[in-house]
């Protein structure tokens, strides 16, 4: 387990590095080392589930704060839940360049980092439920220094920040080689828990669950 103090220490110890400009920037390789770890793996608190309100004339939405990408929308009427298509934007304005071209949600599209835009407009109060790739808080922020990284993926988490604070020192190419070979083992051997054991389903993709 490392919490937020082990983990500043350990990069020093691990760098043999105490300079004060270096110190100074250890939150900056956390932040850095959490946002590749979730590009490279997807593991559970990067996934997340919330409920939405499509409003009458919705044709914009705004996904929640720590969203990064969508895994799956479904819109709910009567009871009944229906999945949306996820397109590109230049689809959903040819089939619906009129705004008053009312319906129930069928597609969706990522605008930018925080909006999608749906299509058709909605022509009524939905719910919705959205499944999403999230961010979850760093361990810089949290308040008892704790995260899902470093209680449960010391390895990756440490490794991760070894390569980004050994690169902002310019050090040696043989060891940072290493320290990025054990980052790529450790997100191999996280693959396999965040694509295996974590998942309980798969619809489209094959099962890669582990066997135990």
């Amino acid at each position: 387990m490392l919490t937020y103090t082990d983990l500043k220490l350990a990069i020093q110890q691990y760098s043999e590095n105490y300079e004060t400009s270096f110190v100074s920037r250890l939150d900056t390789f956390i932040l850095q080392a959490e946002n590749r770890i979730a590009h490279l793996v997807r593991l559970p608190p990067y996934r997340k589930q919330t409920t939405l309100q499509f409003q009458s004339g919705d044709r914009y939405i705004t996904p929640p704060s720590d969203y990064l990408s969508c895994d799956s929308i479904f819109v709910i009427d009567f009871d009944e839940r229906f999945e949306m298509l996820n397109k590109e934007p230049e689809f959903i304005d040819i089939c619906y360049p009129v705004t008053s071209d009312w319906g129930r949600p069928r597609f969706y599209a990522k605008v930018d980092d925080k909006t999608l835009v749906i299509g058709p407009t909605s022509d009524a109060l939905y719910d919705a439920e959205l499944g999403y790739f999230a961010c979850p808080p760093s361990i810089t922020i949290t308040v008892d220094g704790h995260s899902w990284l470093g209680d449960n993926a010391e390895s990756l988490l440490l490794y991760a920040c070894l390569v980004e604070a050994y690169t902002y020192m310019k050090g040696e190419m043989e060891l940072l080689q290493w320290y990025d070979k054990q980052l790529k083992e450790a997100v191999n051997s996280f693959k396999g828990f965040g694509d295996g054991r974590a998942r309980k389903d798969s619809l489209e993709e094959p099962d890669k669950r582990v066997a135990v």
